[in-house]
């Protein structure tokens, strides 16, 4: 566990770092990454940072990771790659500048802005879904394109409104 850090200019948690089934929380940068930053996290848990930019993470390298409750700047910031991610419940921009794959984004005040999706889920996001995909294919989001295999049907959660946020 990563916690509890304070950085006065940039990287409140991990930098350059790469783990494993670990959880970073409620770390704070004054400027950018208040998570994490150019690392790589497998199974990890990042929750309740702040940070102006990438209050999450920023350009980092995420598989199988719950992004939850950070606030600031955009959950997920700039330059990072998702695969098989949660990004929910996050007081801001849920992912900016990033690409996804196989990634659910839910819950967030904004949805995603300025990023690839691939058969990925965006929906119930406060202000809005998605603005300027780069690109899009095989994706769910109710103000989608139907181009690309995309749909904007209902993805049917099990409990979106307890968090469960599985297909039924």
């Amino acid at each position: 566990t990563i916690s509890g850090n304070i950085a006065h200019y940039d990287y409140g948690g991990a930098y350059y770092s790469v783990m494993n089934n670990c959880v970073l929380s409620a770390n704070t940068s004054a400027r950018m990454a208040g998570g994490a930053y150019h690392s790589q996290c497998v199974n990890c848990t990042i929750v309740s940072n702040n940070a102006p930019s990438g209050s999450g993470v920023r350009v980092c390298w995420l598989t199988n990771c719950i992004i939850s409750g950070n606030t600031g700047g955009a959950a997920v910031g700039a330059g990072s790659q998702l695969f098989n991610c949660l990004v929910s419940d996050n007081a801001t921009l849920g992912v900016y500048n990033s690409g996804l794959v196989n990634c659910t984004v839910v819950g967030n005040n904004g949805g995603v802005d300025n990023s690839g999706l691939n058969n990925c889920i965006v929906w119930s996001n406060k202000n809005y879904n998605i603005i300027e995909p780069f690109e899009c294919f095989n994706t769910c989001a109710p103000d989608i394109s139907t181009s690309n295999g995309c749909i904007n049907y209902n993805p049917m959660f099990v409990d979106a409104a307890n968090g469960n946020y599985r297909l039924q």
